[in-house]
């Protein structure tokens, strides 16, 4: 009977009875580690704002400067700061964009997390049928919440945003150029073409630390943020209502 199921559901996909219990196997794969990376996620969001709220003692206090804060915490130190007066060195413009990318940077190191058991494989189409029920608002997890994640239309709205200050014209066209496309693409594409949107984004960050501060306050440069350095989430992208 369970064959008689598992033929019927393949027949329905386009794909062997083995070809269909290989794909079974992938998505028991993905759901695995996109539970592991909302897990991670969790922690790491609880970790950050104890050692954020430290670090707002910390500089209120005089122990240590803002710029001796983690860049990964520096730009929600400074809200904090901001609500008590204290002085911000970023243009409104600059702290608009970092904050933007926050969510933008998350969403797409969750969606890396969730691909990597899958990054070495070449099959081209591999979640088209996953993403036309995406698209109709009714995709099973973890499908449903990796495609929110990849939304380019946020993505390229953030690198827009870095643009402004760091002054580049790389960083948008890397994004349009390495743009993922989950009904063509294989898991292998869509992961490497994340990675180089991730790593283009991050450059325009530091560069937004070291060219977006704002005239009369001391200036970032001197503590410019690494790729690994940075980043927790503040707003997110709208998702494909999923039906019920």
């Amino acid at each position: 009977r369970n064959e008689a199921a598992e033929a019927n559901v393949a027949a329905k996909r386009g794909q062997t009875v083995e070809e269909f219990r290989a794909w079974k196997r992938d998505q028991d794969l993905l759901t695995t580690a996109q539970k592991k990376a909302t897990l991670n996620k969790t922690q790491q969001s609880n970790a950050d704002q104890a050692e954020i709220s430290a670090a707002v003692n910390n500089v209120r206090n005089g122990a240590i400067t803002i710029n001796q804060v983690p860049a990964r915490y520096r730009l929600a130190v400074l809200n904090a700061l901001g609500s008590s007066g204290a002085p911000i060195p970023l243009s409104p413009v600059a702290q608009k964009a970092l904050e933007a990318y926050e969510p933008i940077k998350s969403q797409i190191e969750e969606t890396l997390q969730t691909l990597e058991p899958l990054k070495n494989k070449t099959t081209i189409l591999y979640f088209a049928p996953e993403y036309a029920q995406y698209r109709l608002g009714n995709a099973p997890e973890p499908y449903a919440t990796l495609f929110a994640n990849m939304q380019i239309e946020g993505i390229q709205s953030a690198a827009r945003l870095l643009q402004r200050v760091s002054k580049s014209q790389s960083v948008l066209r890397e994004v349009q150029t390495h743009t993922p496309n989950p009904a063509i693409d294989s898991p292998k594409q869509v992961y490497d073409k994340l990675q180089v949107i991730l790593k283009a984004l991050n450059e325009q960050e530091q560069a937004v630390w070291k060219y977006g501060s704002k005239a009369g306050v001391p200036s970032q440069s001197s503590s410019t943020p690494t790729a690994s350095d940075s980043g927790i989430i503040i707003v997110s992208v709208e998702p494909v209502p999923q039906k019920k």
